[in-house]
């Protein structure tokens, strides 16, 4: 299986969309077993994995790993809604973060920006679904 490492998460963004969008966000390390995402809350960022993995618990049962190039908390982002799993890393983990309304305004302004994104959403979505 293709790691998503291999990838090219933002290859449909112009270089300058790239670096505007990057500008936005923070980096941040997760710990080993560290809680991301827990289920039932708010998400208030959006993850992508940089580096490392994390698991997708849903009712203590482990459903999906997730590693390099993959988000979390798209659902949230796209629906407004409440988490709807437990996130954590293993193993120690380097993510690209964004809030999400910060973000939701950034593409807001930037129209051509936010198609490209959406569609780098859907993808990663529809790869999770399809296995």
């Amino acid at each position: 299986m293709k790691r998503r490492s291999d990838m090219k998460v933002f290859s449909s963004l112009s270089t300058f969309e790239f670096f505007k969008l990057i500008k936005i966000a923070s980096w941040k390390d997760f710990s080993v077993e560290e809680r991301i995402i827990e289920k039932s809350t708010e998400v208030k960022d959006l993850f992508l994995i940089y580096n490392g993995e994390a698991h997708v618990v849903s009712d203590n049962d482990k459903k999906v790993t997730l590693q390099d190039g993959a988000f979390m908390g798209e659902i949230s982002f796209n629906s407004g809604k409440l988490a709807t799993a437990d996130i954590y890393c293993q193993p120690m983990t380097r993510m690209v973060c964004w809030d999400q309304k910060e973000l939701k305004e950034f593409l807001k302004r930037n129209p051509n920006t936010k198609e490209h994104f959406n569609t780098i959403i859907t993808q990663d979505l529809t790869k999770k679904l399809l296995g």
